[in-house]
């Protein structure tokens, strides 16, 4: 059974707006709508948790009351403080709850263009691996710089990477990830495993899996809805 989290409970407090980035309406659609479709796609995918702020599950409700999403489970669960405690939350949810699960898929809501393809080939590299991350190659010149904005040196791209979500997981694995390192802050849940020498296998990204995060992201991300609409 495979569990896919898709995690929305952010405030948004980078974003130049009023309406949460997720909430905001794309060709008459929200766009948290956009992966959770993409995510109801997928065959492997057996169930899938909204986790989101308390005081939106009503809203949720509402939206999600407005498609055919019927087939299969989806359950909202509540956020926590930080992104690694929103994901525990609901770790512990489908542990606590008995939904069983051996494989898990996280996914940021705020990478509102994920495709099927990368979804399903994070998950399929879990027969043979306990994790995998999706990543993309640096394209651009990349140089550390000092307080003074000074050039220090340049690095070797070769071996940087992009790291993008989705994520997936053996469940048992990452859930004792978390809860070991519960009280730590990290910015994804695979570096949780490296802590742990588990080893992760990379799958490539695409440019179009962009984190929404500023009100730029946002006019590329309404050029990019439309105009494939408009094809």
């Amino acid at each position: 059974m495979v569990s896919a989290i898709l995690l929305l409970a952010g405030s948004s407090i980078r974003f130049e707006s009023e309406i949460k980035k997720q909430f905001i309406k794309v060709d008459d659609k929200e766009l948290f709508i956009y992966p959770l479709e993409t995510l109801y796609s997928v065959k492997e995918i057996d169930n899938i948790f909204l986790v989101c702020q308390k005081e939106d599950f009503d809203h949720i409700n509402d939206v999600l009351s407005e498609y055919d999403l019927e087939d299969k489970e989806i359950y909202l669960v509540e956020g926590g403080s930080t992104r690694q405690k929103s994901v525990l939350n609901a770790l512990r949810f489908i542990e606590n709850n008995n939904i069983y699960t051996d494989k898990v898929l996280i996914h940021d809501a705020a990478r509102f263009l994920v495709s099927k393809e990368i979804i399903e080939e994070n998950l399929k590299y879990l027969d043979d691996y306990d994790a995998t991350s999706t990543y993309l190659p640096i394209s651009d010149s990349i140089i550390k710089v000092d307080k003074d904005l000074k050039i220090e040196n340049y690095l070797n791209r070769e071996k940087i990477k992009k790291v993008q979500t989705p994520q997936a997981f053996k469940f048992d694995i990452i859930l004792a990830a978390h809860e070991k390192y519960e009280n730590y802050t990290v910015n994804d849940d695979a570096s949780l495993l490296l802590k742990e020498n588990i080893g992760i296998k990379l799958i490539k990204g695409s440019l179009l899996n962009f984190k929404v995060t500023t009100s730029e992201d946002l006019e590329l991300l309404k050029l990019i809805i439309e105009g494939k609409n408009e094809l």
